[in-house]
């Protein structure tokens, strides 16, 4: 008796670790805590046929999320773009919404948080493909160039969750200013060099030539990405010894370059994306 005793007391344990199987005073086995699962809004369309984006973003929120996409012309003005407004904060609090109107065959858009100051900044976009939860609507979600995902709207609702803003980083935190002065030693023959980024709002400055390097020194933000290119034109852009694939002969195509806490950046061209093989190019070949 005492051996079944042991027994079922052991039989308890395993049953309280795996199921959370508790005894009140009484002696009885409680049924185990089940969290309910978050309510999630349930939109109807807008009679008038706009668009309805419901989100609850779960990144850092401090200042206005505006809409920016096909419907305004992706402007970077805020007094063009569209405000999020909260949904229902009393039963979804965290959720917030954007309505508005859009005749583009192909309907595209996403959430930008703008800065303390009430000025635009790509760098707080919403995060990548995996930040990213549809939980009603169909929403095409597909990766952006840098650390972002682009959203294609294929229903007039759509209800998601965004984790994070853009390469997690949070618009309501400051962020550190210096003076960069960025070194190129490009390849050989190449009679100019720029440099767009953010710190120019991504217009072309031609870079200085100063004997063999083309420099060039501006005050910007940690974080901000930047590119160098050959002309002031995207049709080309430099590659890097990093990005060569040696075992299929190719280059793949570099990311934006991002500002840190080092100030002086050397940074040497391997050549120009439109000199060399490209290796989505080569594979399908």
């Amino acid at each position: 008796m005492k051996n079944l005793k042991y027994f079922l007391g052991a039989l308890c344990i395993c049953a309280v670790a795996l199921v959370g199987c508790d005894k009140n005073e009484g002696g009885t086995t409680n049924p185990p805590v089940v969290t309910p699962e978050e309510s999630v809004p349930e939109p109807e369309a807008p009679e008038n046929g706009d668009y309805l984006v419901v989100v609850k973003f779960e990144g850092d929120v401090c200042n206005d999320i505006m809409w920016v996409g096909t419907s305004n012309g992706w402007t970077e003005n805020p007094e063009e773009q569209t405000k999020f407004e909260l949904y229902d904060a009393e039963n979804y609090p965290g959720w917030y919404y954007v309505q508005f109107a859009d005749t583009n065959e192909v309907v595209q858009g996403k959430p930008i948080q703008l800065k303390s100051d009430g000025t635009f900044s790509w760098d707080f976009q919403t995060g990548d493909v995996d930040s990213w939860t549809v939980k009603g609507g169909d929403v095409t979600i597909e990766a952006g160039y840098s650390g972002e995902a682009n959203l294609t709207y294929n229903s007039k609702t759509a209800v998601m969750i965004s984790a994070y803003w853009k390469n997690q980083k949070s618009p309501c935190v400051a962020i550190p200013t210096h003076e960069y002065t960025v070194n190129v030693t490009a390849p050989e023959g190449s009679e100019s060099v720029y440099i767009v980024g953010g710190f120019s709002g991504w217009d072309f400055v031609q870079m200085t030539k100063e004997g063999d390097v083309f420099t060039h020194s501006f005050n910007d933000e940690e974080g901000h990405e930047f590119k160098i290119v050959p002309t002031a034109s995207w049709d080309d852009e430099a590659v890097y010894a990093a990005d060569y694939n040696a075992d299929d002969n190719c280059y793949n195509k570099a990311g934006n370059s991002i500002l840190g806490v080092e100030t002086t950046l050397n940074i040497t061209v391997a050549d120009w994306l439109s000199n060399v093989t490209v290796c989505e190019e080569a594979s399908a070949e």
